[in-house]
Parts: C-alpha cells; structure tokens; sequence
C-alpha cells in the first residue's frame, strides 16, 4: 500500500488512540504530530545516512545484469572510478543472476552491489541520445540494438554505455521517479538492497523530491 494512504490513515488511529488517552482533542492531534515529524525524520536520517554511504559505488566494482524476457542476457563488472568494465561469460551471468534470486551470500564477497535490470527498465531509463567521448552521440535506439548484438563483446559495450547514462542521469527527478517505479516493481532488482533506495520507493513522489533535495542520493 501506498505511503500516500497509510499516512493519513496512521494519522487518524494515532489521534484516536491518544485521544482515548489523553481525552483532548486538541492535546491529541499536537502529540500525533510531534511523533510523526519524530518519525519522518528518523526515515529522512536513515536515507541520508544510507545515502551517503553509497559513494562508496564509485569506487568500488559493481555487477550489472541484463535481462531480456526474465532471461539473463549480458553481465557486466563495472568501476566507476577507474572508468573499465570487465565482460562476464553466459554461464558466469546465469551463475551471478541464481546468486541474487537464492541470495547467496558469496555474490557479496566479490561486487559491492549486484543491479538486475530488466528490457523495459533499461528502455524507460536510458537518454533519447547519449552523448561518449569526443563528442561522439550514439542514439537509444542504436545502443538498444548493439545490447541485441550476438557478439557478447559488442553487447556489453552498449550495455555499459547504457548503465553509465542510467547512473548519470539518476540525479534527475524524473528518472529518479521512474528508477523509484522499476524497483518497486522488480524490474530492476538490488543485491544486497540499499535502504536508501527500498524506502524512498513506497514514498509518494513529492515527497522523494524534497528528501532528494536535502541527499546526495
């Protein structure tokens, strides 16, 4: 259930049982707001906190798995800082994408956090036209076809490209929003969860905006 909907009705049973309490109304409504700003603001620091620790992606070696028809397509091993990506094999990326669904632990020795992104995440996330080096453009449409290339090497190229654009981007409310709606909708999957990202996902839009503006997430 929404967040949009539990509030007010939290709200409301909150006021009652003060008030059956306290029996003042107005006393009632005064604590119940004190507890929820307590509460809101205990989420806003967790995010915060949570968020701040997620600079630690740029440095470390992050997997990212592609998969078309909930099937596991192209593996990919990425360090932002150093800017290199390392190609897994087919039966490496199945291996890793069993891994996140039975939660094996041993996937978190080896990557920081493991991405699951589905066709349709991929397709909603990625820039119109992506802008590399040199100046060069390439078009979503010219990175989603690459991602279809039977050479591996080529596939996980584009699929980089696409996951640099994504992480890029995310800075952006509007595609925060839509990263937001994926993950709340499984279609974009973490491993281990970050609790930055699973609480911001079940809180109304508005209210990611202001949290966002107050993070570095």
């Amino acid at each position: 259930m929404e967040l949009t909907i539990l509030i007010p009705i939290f709200f409301i049973l909150i006021v009652i049982v003060v008030y059956s309490l306290s029996g003042s109304l107005k006393r009632s409504l005064f604590l119940t707001s004190v507890f929820l700003v307590i509460i809101m603001t205990f989420i806003l620091f967790s995010i915060i906190l949570d968020s701040r620790q997620l600079a630690d992606i740029a440095k470390s070696t992050s997997l990212f798995i592609y998969t078309a028809n909930n099937n596991p397509e192209i593996g990919v091993a990425i360090n932002f800082s150093q800017v290199e990506s390392q190609t897994l094999t087919q039966e490496q990326t199945k291996e890793a994408f069993d891994q996140v669904i039975t939660k094996d632990t041993q996937l978190k020795k080896t990557y920081f956090k493991t991405f699951i992104f589905s066709e349709s995440a991929i397709n909603e996330l990625l820039a119109e036209e992506v802008k590399l080096n040199q100046g060069i453009t390439v078009s979503k449409k010219e990175i989603l076809d690459g991602m279809a290339s039977a050479d591996k090497e080529e596939s996980a190229a584009f699929f980089t490209t696409a996951v640099l654009d994504i992480f890029q981007n995310l800075q952006n409310g509007d595609k925060m929003a839509v990263f937001l709606k994926k993950y709340k909708n499984k279609e974009i999957i973490i491993y281990p969860k970050i609790k930055a990202i699973s609480i911001l996902s079940v809180m109304p839009e508005d209210m990611v905006k202001r949290v966002m503006s107050k993070t570095d997430l």
